[in-house]
C-alpha cells in the first residue's frame, strides 16, 4: 500500500476517528477550563495571587500523576479509562455552574476541581497517548501519528 493510501485508509478506521475526535474534544474542554477557572477564582477573590494558585495546583496535579499515570493505565483498560476520566471531568467541572446556581461557589471547591481534573486529565492523555498503536495497523502508525499530533497542535492560540 502506497504512502497516499495509507494515509486516506487511517481516516476510515471508525476507532481512529472516534480517537481523533476524543482528543479535540477534550483539548477544547482543556482549554476553555484552563481560560475560565482562574477567571472564576478571580472573580470571587478579586485576588490574582489565587488566580495564580489555581493554575499552580493544575500544574502541579500534571506534574505529581504524571510520575505513576503511565504505570496505572497499563494495568487497566485504555478505553474506559479516557471514558470515565472525562466523565468524570465533565462531572466535577459542572459542578462550578451547580454551586453558581444556588451561590455556592467557594474557593476550596474550585481547588478540588483543578485537582481532580488535572488527575483525571493526566490518567486520560496518558491512556491516549498508549490507546493509538492498538487502533491502527503498523503500518499506518505514523500517518496516524502525524493526524493525532497535527490534531493536537490545533488549538486557538
Amino acid at each position: 500500500m502506497n504512502d497516499v493510501a495509507s494515509a486516506r485508509s487511517i481516516w476510515r478506521n471508525p476507532n481512529f476517528r472516534l480517537l481523533v475526535s476524543g482528543q479535540l474534544v477534550s483539548q477544547l474542554g482543556n482549554q476553555l477550563q484552563s481560560l475560565a477557572l482562574p477567571l472564576v477564582v478571580l472573580a470571587i477573590t478579586r485576588s490574582a495571587t489565587q488566580a495564580g494558585l489555581i493554575l499552580g495546583i493544575s500544574t502541579a496535579t500534571y506534574l505529581l500523576v504524571g510520575l505513576v499515570a503511565g504505570a496505572l493505565v497499563d494495568r487497566w483498560d485504555r478505553r474506559r479509562t479516557m471514558i470515565w476520566c472525562e466523565i468524570g471531568r465533565a462531572g466535577v467541572t459542572a459542578s462550578i455552574p451547580i454551586a453558581f446556581t444556588q451561590d455556592a461557589v467557594t474557593l476550596p471547591q474550585l481547588y478540588l476541581v483543578a485537582i481532580l481534573t488535572g488527575v483525571l486529565g493526566v490518567l486520560f492523555q496518558t491512556a491516549n497517548s498508549t490507546a493509538l498503536p492498538h487502533v491502527v495497523t503498523p503500518g499506518q502508525l505514523p500517518h496516524a501519528l502525524g493526524a493525532t499530533q497535527a490534531a493536537s497542535s490545533a488549538r486557538p492560540r
